[in-house]
């Protein structure tokens, strides 16, 4: 995504290793902790997982938006890839449905 300049926000499993390390840690955390199902032992491993990105991808994941407010398109790619659906927007009849992955 990065090398094709798409236009992306952090997922849910970026964010953590984003916010690891930093003064977001606590908040993130904090916002992982409050939901209902129990946080998954892959937790203990996200320091680890961090240290494995390189430096100038974490900055790049860093500077990424929060929010995004798109009007052309929008791809969406959840929980894993071999699930990810494009969805067509009333806007974009040009869109097609298609499953991808």
């Amino acid at each position: 995504m990065r090398t094709e300049g798409v236009r992306t926000v952090a997922g849910n499993h970026d964010r953590y290793l984003i916010d690891w390390g930093t003064g977001r840690w606590p908040h993130t955390l904090w916002m992982r902790l409050r939901r209902s199902d129990p946080a998954g032992s892959w937790m203990s491993d996200i320091a680890a997982g961090q240290a494995q990105i390189p430096s100038d991808d974490l900055a790049w994941l860093r500077a990424l938006p929060e929010e995004l407010l798109l009007t052309d398109g929008v791809y969406v790619w959840p929980r894993y890839a071999r699930q990810s659906v494009e969805l067509d927007l009333a806007t974009q009849p040009r869109l097609r449905r298609q499953r991808l992955g």
